[in-house]
């Protein structure tokens, strides 16, 4: 049930990312990198830009990343992320040019955005697999069949997926770290925290509330 539900999720947010109606103040707006978002936050092809660098074998610090990350910089997130979701962008035949992905909006491009949105997007759904674990470990199963069900439904959810960073994935990581305090297991809560700050450096903000537990 918990795995049917967050296939729901991720098929709405891929229909949304298909076919959607252009808000007000979208940026990028008809370019396969569009935002789905009426406000003006580049963030959401920081993390396909590393596929970028790796295809044409360019360093993180390179001209061509200062370029490309102007006026931001490599550091300003967190690379597992776009890590991640680079080979999955190469093996659906993605060809990355080493410049802003601005091509006309495609279901499926030749540069292979719409490969790293999925793939994005699959990532982080996992959030709530994380926060079933946990919600079922804390207060039990019926607990964590109602959590599911409202996490499922928050419209803030398919917002995050479809913006494609990787915000939800360090959530994900922070749940796991949770849980392994529960569970007494302290270094393993701290190398989740960790590998979710280099998702995001939002997992940062949990260390005080796992601190407290």
């Amino acid at each position: 049930r918990t795995l049917g539900f967050c296939a729901l999720a991720l098929g709405i947010a891929i229909g949304r990312t298909i076919w959607s109606l252009d808000p007000d103040g979208e940026l990028y707006i008809g370019s396969i990198s569009r935002t789905f978002y009426p406000e003006p936050r580049p963030d959401s092809r920081i993390s396909y830009l590393i596929s970028e660098l790796i295809a044409h074998g360019k360093g993180p610090y390179s001209p061509e990343a200062t370029a490309l990350y102007s006026p931001y910089n490599f550091s300003s997130r967190g690379p597992l992320g776009g890590l991640a979701a680079a080979p999955i962008v190469f093996m659906g035949g993605g060809k990355p040019p080493i410049e802003n992905p601005e091509m006309p909006f495609a279901p499926f491009d030749e540069q292979g955005f719409m490969a790293f949105r999925l793939a994005t997007m699959t990532y982080c759904v996992t959030v709530l697999l994380s926060l079933w674990e946990l919600v079922r470990k804390v207060a039990g199963m019926n607990a964590a069949r109602f959590v599911i069900v409202l996490g499922a439904a928050t419209p803030f959810l398919f917002d995050e997926l479809v913006f494609t960073w990787p915000k939800l994935l360090a959530a994900s990581m922070v749940l796991l770290g949770a849980l392994a305090i529960i569970e007494r297991r302290a270094f393993l809560s701290g190398l989740f925290v960790g590998i979710g700050y280099l998702m995001h450096p939002s997992a940062l903000l949990a260390l005080s509330a796992i601190g407290l537990l």
